[in-house]
């Protein structure tokens, strides 16, 4: 490369997508080695703008079937109780917040014949709530029945989150401070 090409080398590449001024323009019509780096890099370009195609949708459909679903898994930690039920033991109704990272909820446990009644609310409406006979409505309120806080563990499903509840038992003796 000749002196004069040195003062022109970082911007052949430009050149060759057609930015150009011209003094640019003047070199390039006296000199072929330029002229030639340009060729190439035409090449170049028409070769590589031909690899960033989309895959047809049946093919990306496919690729998605074959992957496994990828979920943030959260492992709910108390966060806050009421009082009543650090105050009379887990007898009464008593309420717990319970979260992980970013989400949270509020669950209240009230005594039934049965067991415990055990009601929240999941972080967003299209949540859905994993415990045996839970029922859940609409808006993201849900409710059901255990015989024992020892088994009131569930799982709320979100798009692309698992909120995992341990026991209300377990959080009620967990000291989350």
């Amino acid at each position: 490369m000749r002196d004069t090409c040195s003062r022109f080398r970082s911007r052949l590449a430009d050149a060759a997508e057609g930015n150009t001024n011209v003094e640019l323009a003047e070199h390039l019509g006296q000199c072929t080695v330029c002229s030639q780096i340009i060729s190439e890099y035409k090449t170049i370009f028409a070769t590589a703008s031909g690899l960033w195609e989309s895959a047809p949708l049946e093919s990306i459909q496919l690729a998605k079937a074959l992957m496994p679903e990828t979920r943030r898994v959260l492992f709910a930690k108390r966060l806050s109780v009421g009082a009543a039920a650090t105050a009379r033991g887990p007898q009464e109704e008593f309420q717990v917040l319970v979260g992980g990272e970013d989400i949270s909820m509020r669950l209240m446990a009230t005594p039934t014949t049965e067991g415990w009644s055990i009601r929240g609310k999941v972080p967003n409406a299209d949540w859905i709530v994993y415990a045996e006979n839970a029922v859940q409505m609409p808006d993201g309120r849900f409710e059901f029945t255990v015989p024992t806080l020892e088994d009131s563990s569930f799982d709320v499903l979100g798009e692309d989150t698992i909120l995992q509840v341990p026991a209300l038992s377990q959080l009620m003796t967990y000291d989350s401070d």
